[in-house]
């Protein structure tokens, strides 16, 4: 059973100084839900319409991105997955991406593949990788992708690599092949994307590239 936000932080504190350990206090332990945010084809015009996942539209399919974890920005104000730059870079690049221009009459829905504050607050290397790796749980995972899925939508990984010799993204690929193979459902099926963190399309190359699939990776 992967541990708890809480009993992780307070597993942290322990080995800290007291000026690290009065920074703890003001993580976030709540969870980022996932969000529809609106029709990709007109994201660049409008930005996010922000809505619960049960608001999607009934009438379209949608693109289901998968990030890794929320950071700070996404817990400002109403909690939500891909605020700040990312959301800024996501709404102005999406359809120069590879590929996804071929979607914009998609709705987008966002998901963390861990949807706790995995860097603490803190800049993404010093914590984000090791947090995630140990509240990183497959299962649950796949039990909100499921009750996110309709038949139609795509899935699209876009969770970031990470500092490690363990990708983030590599975990998650395997959990979604896991999750497809589960339904009994092809790649035709159910079409899952291997696309670059939204964080990263300021670069062209970034915006155009298609990340391989480490196999050795396990869960």
């Amino acid at each position: 059973m992967p541990e708890t936000i809480d009993s992780l932080i307070e597993r942290l504190k322990v080995n800290l100084c007291s000026d690290l350990t009065a920074r703890f206090d003001s993580v976030k332990t709540n969870i980022c839900p996932n969000q529809y945010v609106g029709v990709i084809g007109s994201l660049y015009s409008n930005g996010f319409d922000r809505k619960a996942t049960a608001d999607r539209p009934r009438d379209i399919h949608c693109v289901i991105m998968i990030l890794e974890s929320p950071h700070i920005h996404e817990f400002e104000e109403d909690v939500g997955p891909a605020k700040g730059c990312t959301g800024q870079l996501l709404c102005k690049h999406i359809l120069e991406v590879n590929g996804l221009c071929r979607y914009k009459e998609y709705g987008l829905l966002l998901m963390n593949a861990v949807q706790y504050q995995c860097s603490l607050g803190y800049r993404t290397k010093c914590f984000r990788d090791k947090i995630f790796q140990t509240l990183w749980n497959p299962d649950e995972f796949k039990g909100r992708l499921t009750a996110l899925f309709r038949e139609g939508d795509v899935v699209l990984n876009c969770c970031t690599k990470g500092y490690g010799s363990s990708f983030l993204r590599d975990r998650v690929q395997m959990a979604v092949a896991d999750w497809r193979r589960d339904r009994g459902a092809s790649d035709i099926e159910i079409p899952v994307l291997r696309r670059t963190h939204p964080s990263s399309w300021h670069s062209k190359k970034n915006r155009r590239a298609e990340w391989e699939i480490r196999r050795q990776v396990r869960h």
